[in-house]
């Protein structure tokens, strides 16, 4: 066994312990080292953020889409829209999905229903940003209840923007709202029915109105106190279109006149590609 004094590696000068001094090479290493960890520590990149993280991107993608939306001009009378929702942890899927939309003819925007990430994480949203990025059309995303969990509201209104927005685009008017009620424990203040009324109210009167929002109003996810003024709303006030999501599947119905439609999920490989002129529509369903 060796003795313990042998495993001191320091030498003995006047009664005092010093440290043997550092040899050249590994003063240099260790400088090298320093560097490096100082430079890690200088990049926002380097290094993984924690999940819980709120640094926001310089400027919510609705804003800068809605500029590019607003520059570009439609050449005919046909409004042409790719429809998603539900991307949540389906990278592949999603990016699948943007390569398709990017493949087809003329499309002048395309909206997101919700639920762009699962649990509402910072890891999620970049990511899920980084693949909606490379569409080659304005794209716009309203909130889902996924979006909701932890600190996924405020890292939604950092990436995306308000959650009740009106864009208009040649004549048409699209409402982007949140009808989350079960992100609220069913309190009554989702949807916010006053705020959307206000909302309509800025609409010139006859405009054609297509409506988006994350859970429809015949879904439990949806305040059933809030179900009938919701839908009366909408056919009050001549909404033509009204999207959803939150099922994962396609599906389209009416009420009260308004045809509703639901999104499918990327994971279920379809878009669905909505074609208007004035405020007639025709849907078609792409598988990819």
């Amino acid at each position: 066994m060796k003795n313990r004094n042998e495993s001191i590696s320091h030498c003995v000068d006047g009664g005092l312990l010093r440290p043997k001094p550092m040899s050249m090479t590994k003063a240099i290493q260790m400088l090298i080292l320093t560097l490096a960890v100082v430079a890690s520590f200088s990049s926002c990149d380097s290094f993984e953020h924690t999940p819980w993280q709120h640094t926001s991107p310089s400027e919510p993608s609705n804003q800068w889409n809605l500029r590019k939306l607003n520059a570009q001009q439609n050449e005919d009378s046909v409004l042409k829209i790719a429809f998603i929702g539900d991307t949540q942890r389906f990278y592949s899927d999603t990016k699948a999905a943007v390569n398709f939309i990017n493949r087809l003819d003329s499309i002048d925007l395309v909206l997101i229903s919700g639920d762009i990430s699962d649990f509402g994480l910072y890891l999620e949203y970049e990511e899920m940003s980084r693949i909606l990025k490379e569409l080659r059309a304005p794209f716009f995303a309203v909130i889902g209840n996924h979006d909701m969990i932890n600190n996924g509201e405020r890292l939604f209104l950092d990436h995306f923007g308000s959650d009740h927005q009106v864009i208009e685009y040649d004549g048409y008017y699209f409402l982007l709202h949140n009808t989350n009620s079960i992100s609220v424990a069913f309190d009554g203040s989702l949807p916010d029915l006053p705020r959307i009324e206000s909302m309509l109210e800025e609409i010139p009167s006859g405009a054609p109105i297509i409506t988006v929002s994350h859970v429809p109003p015949n879904n439990v996810d949806f305040d059933p106190n809030m179900q009938e003024d919701y839908q009366k709303m909408w056919a009050d006030n001549g909404v033509v279109l009204s999207l959803n999501g939150h099922n994962h599947n396609y599906r389209d119905w009416k009420m009260l006149g308004v045809q509703y439609i639901n999104s499918a999920s990327p994971s279920k490989g379809e878009v669905v590609e909505i074609t208007m002129v004035d405020t007639n529509y025709s849907i078609k369903r792409h598988q990819f």
